[in-house]
């Protein structure tokens, strides 16, 4: 049975035809959520388009009408879908503000969040310049120098200008041609927000940081990506030190809950708060809903309602007749925005490539000067495993993607952890591929190994250079299979 849905334009166009839910250990909502996303992930349903009303739903999937709700709640919470009431459910365009309750959570959870942020940007930005300077259209230097103009005109009002300088940075990953650097960047920038207003306040600072903003543009304007990899660099560095003269880079980052809005959205700001504020591990628990319901002054159904986002989220995990728990960061924080936005792109692997080529030669870096005698432990048992199975390309896979992840985690940085994890993995499929040429695996270990001996050495720019050279490679690897 096909049914009508509204596109962007409002004419009626087909549904793509779900499948009816198996019995599975999976929660139906969760199978029905999934249905949904892959369909927007493979642009069958595009931005703008109407989903089926909740019963014909519940009648195509031979299910509930309050699973069907539930499974709603779960790509509302996901940035899916908008639910428009009154009007019906909606599949959402993208956007960059996906990540940034998860990025909040993860930056709290750390002793160090906005040093932790910074070294982020340190990987990310310098190569988002680079790339805008080879990439850009006329109407990404023009955005980017409207931003300009209204940080021109706000230099003596330091909180306006933080709105332009998040504009700025937003135009310039715009300007990279690639969805995933501004999905991932503009969270990160608005949490530095903290940071950011501390170095406002010193004499001359807005003007440094103008002078530094207009030689970025004027770098990526006349193509010179190597130019503007290094004054983006420049401009990271004494941002840093303004930060670090000014502040602890330990410090917890706001939630700022909204006066306004749904009553559910207030109590997850202050359950996010909570959590940051008493410095909650992965496994600690929550105080029951009874005992939340009280301290908030709230009835149980708002209360309720943020629990299930904020579990949608992976920020908490309940356990039905025990309790809820904080949790730890999984690979699926950013695998659902992520893979959002890459499905939609014609250039999906080489977008995912360039992410990865921008965050994990820093990634190695940092690992060599951080990583415990732990983390060494784990990068070299997953190199063992990998060395077990050079004939078998899917098992070696499954090793490669905990070698990079055991790098992200050695760094000390949960966000690279979190990121890199969700990166990889969805380029999993190209690359059972790609390690089935001939060599490839062997190749593959061999850089590996250089890459763990400069990490015993604590000698990060070897590390750097060598997964530099292992990204290369994999990546020629890969387009031999494109082609």
């Amino acid at each position: 049975m096909t049914i009508g849905g509204l596109s962007k334009g409002r004419r009626l166009k087909p549904m793509p035809i779900l499948q009816p839910i198996k019995t599975s250990r999976e929660g139906l909502s969760e199978q029905i959520a999934y249905q949904v996303l892959d369909l927007i992930a493979s642009s069958a349903l595009e931005a703008g388009s109407r989903l089926p009303s909740i019963e014909q739903l519940a009648a195509q999937l031979g299910v509930s009408q309050a699973s069907i709700r539930e499974a709603i709640k779960l790509l509302d919470a996901w940035g899916a879908i908008t639910v428009r009431h009154g009007a019906g459910v909606f599949v959402a365009g993208l956007t960059e503000n996906l990540l940034t309750i998860p990025f909040k959570v993860s930056a709290n959870r750390s002793d160090r969040a906005l040093l932790n942020l910074h070294q982020i940007r340190e990987a990310l930005e310098p190569d988002i310049a680079a790339i805008a300077a080879r990439e850009h259209q006329p109407e990404h230097l023009h955005e980017i120098e409207v931003a300009l103009r209204g940080m021109d005109q706000s230099v003596n009002d330091p909180e306006t200008y933080l709105k332009a300088d998040l504009e700025f940075h937003t135009a310039l990953a715009k300007s990279t041609g690639n969805d995933l650097f501004l999905i991932v960047i503009h969270p990160i920038i608005d949490l530095m927000e903290e940071g950011k207003r501390l170095t406002n306040r010193s004499p001359g600072m807005l003007e440094r940081a103008q002078a530094h903003h207009w030689w970025i543009y004027e770098k990526i304007k006349k193509g010179a990506a190597d130019e503007a990899y290094e004054a983006m660099r420049t401009h990271l560095e004494g941002s840093w030190k303004e930060i670090q003269l000014r502040s602890k880079p330990y410090s917890i980052i706001d939630f700022k809950p909204s006066k306004k809005g749904l009553l559910s959205d207030q109590v997850v700001h202050k359950l996010l708060d909570f959590i940051a504020s008493n410095r909650l591990k992965v496994g600690d628990r929550l105080p029951p809903v009874e005992e939340l319901c009280a301290q908030l002054g709230v009835s149980r159904t708002p209360v309720r309602e943020a629990i299930k986002l904020l579990d949608a989220w992976g920020v908490i995990t309940v356990k039905h007749g025990i309790g809820i728990f904080v949790s730890g960061p999984t690979k699926d924080t950013l695998k659902i925005p992520l893979r959002l936005s890459v499905e939609r792109s014609d250039k999906a692997i080489c977008h995912l490539h360039q992410l990865r080529e921008a965050l994990e030669p820093d990634i190695a870096a940092f690992a060599a000067l951080n990583a415990q005698d732990e983390h060494i432990r784990l990068i070299e048992q997953t190199i063992r495993s990998m060395e077990k199975c050079m004939d078998t390309p899917k098992s070696f896979i499954v090793h490669d993607l905990a070698f990079h992840a055991a790098l992200a985690d050695a760094t000390g940085n949960n966000l690279f952890l979190i990121v890199i994890h969700s990166v990889v993995d969805l380029l999993q499929d190209m690359r059972n591929l790609a390690v089935s040429t001939p060599g490839a695996p062997a190749r593959a270990h061999q850089y590996h190994m250089r890459i763990l001996e400069n990490i015993k050495a604590k000698n990060p720019n070897g590390a750097r250079q060598e997964m530099k050279s292992h990204l290369s490679q994999t990546w020629s690897e890969i387009q031999s299979v494109i082609d």
